[in-house]
C-alpha cells in the first residue's frame, strides 16, 4: 500500500470528495487531487500534511464517524509521507530531558497543545510521531518560555541548553533557541569527572581554611621534639 491508496481509502469511507477535503483542510483542489493520484506525497512535518490530517478529522466529526482521530490518521498515513528533516530520536531525547529537569506537569502540557496526555506519553517514548514535528516542537518552546519565567527555572533551562540566563529575558527568543535546541543538538552525559576537576581547579584554599577557622586555631609556636635518647633501669 501507498499514501494515495490510503488517502482514498479515507475518502470513501468519509463518503466525501476531493472538493469536501479542499474545503476542510485548507489544501487547494490541485493538492488534493496530486495527493490522490500518487503525484505528489507530503512531509510528515509540513504544515500539508497536518491541515491534511485535520481535514479529515473535521470531516469524520462532522458525519458522526467514529475512530478517525487525529491520533489513528496520523498513525494511518505516517508510513507512506516523507521523513522531515527533524531527528525524532534526537528530538525524543531532548524533550525528555527537558520534560524531566523542569519536572513539567505532562497534563497540563497536554491541555496547552491539544494533545491527549497519553498520546505525548507515546510521543516520548517513541512510540508514535506528531503529525507536524514543527508545530509540536513550537508548541512545547512555547509552553515553557511563557510558564517558566523564575530565576531558578530560567538557570536549569540555561544549563541544559548551554546558554547564559540573559538570552532567556525574551520569551521569544527564549522559545527560538529552545526549538532549536530541541531539534538539533544531542544531549550530552553527564561527565562526573571533568565535573570534579572544574571543582578542584576553583577550589579555594584560603576560602575554606577560613570557613573552618582553621587560621583561628591555636599552635604551639615551636616545634615538637621526640626524645633522642632512652634510660633504662635494672639489676647490674
Amino acid at each position: 500500500m501507498n499514501f494515495n491508496t490510503k488517502l482514498n481509502e479515507y475518502i470513501e469511507t468519509l463518503n466525501c470528495t476531493a472538493k469536501d477535503l479542499s474545503k476542510y483542510s485548507g489544501l487547494s483542489a490541485a493538492t488534493i487531487s496530486r495527493y490522490r493520484s500518487g503525484a505528489r506525497i507530503p512531509e510528515s512535518g509540513s504544515e500539508n500534511f497536518s491541515n491534511l490530517v485535520k481535514g479529515i478529522v473535521k470531516i469524520a466529526e462532522k458525519e458522526a464517524i467514529t475512530g478517525i482521530t487525529m491520533e489513528s490518521v496520523t498513525d494511518a498515513l505516517l508510513p507512506f509521507v516523507k521523513t522531515s528533516d527533524i531527528d525524532m530520536d534526537k528530538f525524543q531525547a531532548n524533550l525528555n530531558l527537558l520534560l524531566n529537569t523542569l519536572s513539567v506537569n505532562i497534563s497540563e502540557l497536554s491541555k496547552a497543545l491539544n494533545y491527549d496526555a497519553s498520546y505525548i506519553s507515546r510521543i516520548r517514548n517513541g512510540k508514535r510521531q506528531p503529525a507536524d514535528p514543527q508545530e509540536f516542537v513550537c508548541g512545547i518552546s512555547a509552553f515553557i518560555a511563557h510558564h517558566y519565567q523564575k530565576a531558578d527555572q530560567k538557570k536549569l533551562v540555561a544549563n541544559l541548553i548551554h546558554c547564559g540566563t540573559d538570552v532567556l529575558a525574551d520569551s521569544i527568543h527564549f522559545q527560538k533557541i529552545l526549538s532549536q535546541w530541541l531539534t538539533r543538538e544531542t544531549p550530552a552525559l553527564k561527565n562526573h569527572m571533568l565535573d570534579f576537576l572544574e571543582k578542584i581547579d576553583t577550589f579555594d584554599l584560603e576560602e575554606y581554611i577560613r570557613v573552618i577557622r582553621f587560621d583561628k586555631m591555636k599552635v604551639p609556636s615551636f616545634p615538637f621534639q621526640l626524645s633522642t635518647f632512652k634510660n633504662y633501669w635494672g639489676l647490674s
